[in-house]
């Protein structure tokens, strides 16, 4: 999968990165282990990183996923945090936007053009250092995966 995430539970947080070229069904496969993952626990903060993708192939059936995904997570009593998406892009400003529309969203997601901001919008500049570590091991083990694709958490 070119979507690879780590769980940080003394920073309450996941935090998810896109290599590669990756589509919806990336996304959510990987959120969906990530939610599931032994390390995650209610009220984390969560970072999607598109920044580091190669291109990003969202559409409206991805919007209409990522409103299934989160009437399943409702239900299931999950208490929802704040999403920082980091994108050099507009594409995850419009997603955000239509989902929020089409959706009786249950978490604010927020789209930052840099890690800095995202960071300061969790409350976690002074993590800067560690969330900046994690980002960079997950680009390591990406690397590393001799297809160039891979399927890492935790």
């Amino acid at each position: 999968m070119p979507v690879l995430y780590r769980i940080d539970p003394s920073l309450k947080l996941i935090y998810s990165a896109a290599f590669g070229i990756c589509t919806g069904v990336d996304f959510f496969q990987a959120e969906r282990r990530a939610f599931q993952h032994e390390l995650s626990r209610a009220e984390m903060q969560v970072i999607i990183d598109v920044s580091t993708a190669k291109e990003v192939d969202f559409g409206l059936q991805d919007i209409s996923q990522a409103i299934a995904l989160m009437k399943e997570r409702k239900l299931q009593n999950h208490k929802f945090e704040k999403t920082a998406v980091i994108s050099l892009g507009s594409f995850a400003e419009m997603f955000v936007k239509a989902y929020g529309l089409l959706s009786e969203a249950a978490v604010e997601i927020v789209v930052f053009r840099s890690m800095e901001e995202a960071v300061k919008c969790l409350g976690l500049s002074e993590s800067i250092a560690q969330v900046l570590q994690i980002k960079n091991s997950l680009a390591d083990e990406f690397q590393k995966q001799p297809s160039g694709r891979a399927d890492i958490g935790g």
